[in-house]
């Protein structure tokens, strides 16, 4: 009786598309019998979250995406990769939550990752960082900066990264940008000089033919960039409709949290805003997703407190 319920339910639906959908969009090859594909077909194609539940209604996936719809068909469609091809058999229904900024469903995914720790998110589960970038100063007074795992650290990172090699790739343009030293930043081993100082690019700290003083002032200008230019601040952007704008706040130096704020009290304070905020504890990836949104999108919108 269910079946012949579920493809009387496809038969409506046909005439919105959905046949159209399931045949051409998606190769019903082992999908779960079971799949609610109505609950599928409406999902929004919007910011936000997506939630993925098992035969048992076991949350198995959690997702982020600019468009859910499109993304949780393509899981569907994906059945080559193994992570996907396992899961897509176990998919039987989906819920989502609307964001409308991309920061709030990193922030969320990663909150929620942790809270749930559903059997196919393996490697969001702990951390979705896993190396980080570190600074210290060596015998000569040269600040060297250089790229670790975060595993066994306790030390707060400059900035994080999901893999070793994005965060020599973010080394490497660093040293380029700013003129530092390959060897002093562990990209060149050498016993006297980098390679860079005979392009004349490295200005000879390999070589202690540049001061600390004036090689470090490089360095910090470097650093800079990677902390937030102040410790308190709103980051204001696009809500879950037109009537309102999402925020997310930090407040010395912290993630507090995020919430939506209506039009109509957008002319308040903006330490007003706080009634709208919706409480998080702050942990070490929290303050890498912020840097990293901020670093890739510079235009972002900010509020300073008092404004």
């Amino acid at each position: 009786m269910a079946t012949t319920k579920l493809f009387d339910l496809l038969l409506e639906k046909t005439q919105g598309n959905l046949s159209g959908f399931i045949q051409t969009e998606i190769d019903t090859q082992d999908l779960n019998p079971n799949i609610d594909l109505i609950s599928i077909d409406e999902l929004p194609e919007k910011v936000g979250i997506y939630k993925l539940f098992d035969e048992d209604n076991q949350l198995i996936y959690i997702g982020k995406s600019k468009n859910i719809k499109k993304r949780v068909d393509q899981h569907l469609k994906n059945y080559k990769a193994n992570k996907n091809g396992e899961m897509r058999k176990d998919i039987c229904r989906a819920e989502y939550i609307l964001t409308g900024s991309e920061l709030i469903a990193l922030l969320l995914e990663s909150k929620l990752i942790k809270k749930h720790k559903p059997k196919y998110n393996r490697m969001l589960r702990k951390s979705r960082f896993s190396h980080g970038l570190f600074k210290y100063t060596d015998q000569n007074g040269y600040i060297c900066l250089y790229v670790k795992s975060l595993n066994k650290s306790t030390e707060i990172p400059l900035t994080s990264f999901s893999s070793t090699a994005e965060g020599s790739q973010v080394l490497h343009a660093i040293t380029d940008k700013y003129a530092l030293c390959q060897k002093l930043n562990g990209l060149y081993k050498s016993s006297s000089s980098c390679f860079r100082y005979h392009t004349k690019e490295c200005q000879g700290a390999c070589v202690k033919q540049e001061e600390p003083d004036a090689y470090n002032e490089r360095v910090l200008q470097a650093i800079s960039k990677m902390e937030f230019a102040t410790d308190n601040f709103v980051i204001v952007d696009k809500g879950r409709t037109k009537t309102e704008k999402s925020i997310v706040w930090v407040e010395n130096g912290s993630y507090i949290g995020f919430g939506y704020i209506p039009f109509q009290a957008w002319k308040l304070k903006t330490e007003r805003w706080m009634e709208f905020i919706e409480r998080h504890t702050e942990d070490k990836d929290d303050r890498a997703i912020i840097s990293l949104h901020l670093r890739k999108n510079p235009e972002t919108s900010l509020r300073l407190f008092g404004e």
